[in-house]
């Protein structure tokens, strides 16, 4: 379909599902993949698929909610495998301690911080510390993985995360 050779992709939330299989498919057309999750066992189990497979992969612990884990994660990636031209932002759902759905109506506003940290400043984290980089190498390309959920009314207690 199309050739990533030489290009540098960071993958969010990679280490397991959807974002695995993102990182598989940009290894497969020959990128180099950051493959990032919050938690680095994860992420470690995929870049040992990957490189087993004759890819380049490099573990990327760290946490898209807080900006300096976000800055600190893609300086060791940039300086194992090169800048980041294409990134990802597969990370989501409830944030580290997943998703407890609620109805929004007696929900506790101290339990919006996980989806909305992770689904809203994850991705605008990961996207300002990338994006300079891009720009000055005049070449990027930004996805960001999105939810049917934020498109309609659904009566399964996930309003901040649809939100």
């Amino acid at each position: 379909m199309f050739d990533l050779t030489g290009r540098n992709a960071l993958v969010t939330g990679a280490g397991q599902g959807v974002g695995a299989g993102i990182a598989r498919a940009l290894a497969a057309r020959g990128a180099a993949v950051a493959v990032n999750d919050v938690r680095p066992e994860r992420a470690q189990q995929v870049v040992d698929e990957l490189q087993a497979s004759g890819a380049r992969a490099v573990v990327a612990p760290f946490d898209v909610t807080a900006y300096d884990s976000v800055r600190d994660g893609v300086a060791s990636s940039v300086a194992a495998i090169g800048p980041i031209d294409i990134l990802v932002n597969n990370a989501g759902n409830g944030g580290r301690d997943g998703m407890v759905p609620a109805q929004f109506r007696g929900s506790d506003p101290e339990t919006w911080h996980g989806p909305v940290d992770v689904n809203l400043f994850g991705v605008m984290n990961c996207c300002h510390v990338v994006l300079d980089a891009m720009c000055d190498n005049g070449f990027g390309r930004i996805v960001t993985i999105a939810s049917g959920a934020g498109m309609v009314g659904l009566r399964i207690g996930v309003s901040p995360y649809a939100a």
